[in-house]
């Protein structure tokens, strides 16, 4: 680790070399141009990057690293599943100034910003100056109300600068933003939280990070996993079958369910179908379970019939049971 102020550090990492030499490895080969490629392509091309069982082996060993460092007991530990990608382009901005702490991650968390392409100080982000800066996120706090940041705090914002191989490490409540990116080039990069899960300031669902089971980074184990559950679609104005799909697919393959049967209601008698199913009547079915969108599809009547059934209904968006 090399410190430039307080609680401000950069972290040195083999790994972090490799992570940044795979991605342009694989960006070659794909033809990820940073400046040509639209920003869509770019970001579609990153979260598939992160699903690469290369690119989380690193992952793991940069996350195993900080959390020694950091010194959060490695049973408390939680670490972001999925990086958050950043394409910044030239003459937009990133960012307003924020701590991480307003958005519901806690006071023991701690952000890893990664580079995948080169910064300087025209496209890179900020951290402010450590006084004035807790006493404008002091001030926003009590009032309650985003203020812009004041000229004199601006004027004393540091650039964030690390050399290849390196990430830039902070805590949930330092002040940092990107501000109009001024050079020439985009900026690619992407961060990630690790957290403890013990930890009562957070109001993120820590359930879906990684967990530090057994030496290992995995997430724990589902009541549903393995189960044979119905995939219930629910159409209707105001609600995207398309994106329910989407939803409960992804649910499920992250929770290992086995979406053995699918249903979609017939919506225009009501809630008949999903009636059927939580009352017990429909016999030959052997489920273990159900999985749906969000309660937000149901209305209030169907969910009091569902809160006396001995089926379990998993809400993919609520990620909790109905």
């Amino acid at each position: 680790m090399t410190k430039i102020k307080e609680n401000l550090e950069y972290l040195s990492s083999p790994y972090l070399l490799e992570i940044q030499e795979l991605f342009i490895e694989c960006a070659t080969k794909l033809n990820i141009d940073n400046e040509v490629s639209s920003v869509r392509e770019i970001r579609e091309f990153m979260f598939e990057f992160f699903q690469r069982s290369d690119f989380n082996n690193l992952y793991f060993k940069v996350a195993s690293q900080i959390v020694e460092h950091i010194k959060i007991p490695r049973e408390d530990c939680v670490l972001q599943m999925l990086p958050t990608p950043r394409v910044f382009r030239p003459n937009s901005i990133g960012t307003s100034y924020h701590c991480d702490y307003w958005y519901g991650h806690g006071e023991k968390s701690y952000t890893v910003w990664v580079p995948l392409s080169s910064v300087e100080v025209g496209n890179t982000f900020h951290v402010a100056n450590d006084y004035l800066a807790r006493q404008y996120v002091l001030k926003l706090e009590e009032s309650k109300s985003y203020q812009p940041l004041p000229i004199e705090l601006a004027s004393l914002t540091t650039p964030v600068l690390p050399k290849k191989g390196q990430a830039f490490l902070f805590n949930s409540k330092l002040l940092h933003g990107s501000p109009l990116n001024n050079s020439n080039s985009t900026r690619l990069s992407f961060d990630f939280r690790i957290s403890s899960k013990s930890d009562p300031t957070s109001t993120k669902d820590l359930e879906n990070y990684y967990h530090n089971i057994n030496e290992k980074f995995q997430l724990p184990k589902h009541e549903l996993d393995g189960a044979r559950v119905l995939k219930y679609i629910c159409g209707g104005i105001g609600k995207n079958t398309f994106i329910q799909h989407i939803v409960i697919e992804a649910a499920a393959k992250r929770f290992n369910m086995n979406v053995y049967e699918q249903e979609a209601e017939i919506e225009r008698l009501g809630y008949p179908i999903f009636a059927e199913y939580i009352s017990g009547k429909i016999k030959e079915s052997k489920l273990d379970g159900m999985i749906i969108a969000s309660k937000n599809i149901l209305d209030n009547a169907t969910i009091e019939l569902a809160a006396n059934s001995d089926i379990k209904i998993w809400c993919a968006l609520e990620n909790n049971y109905l």
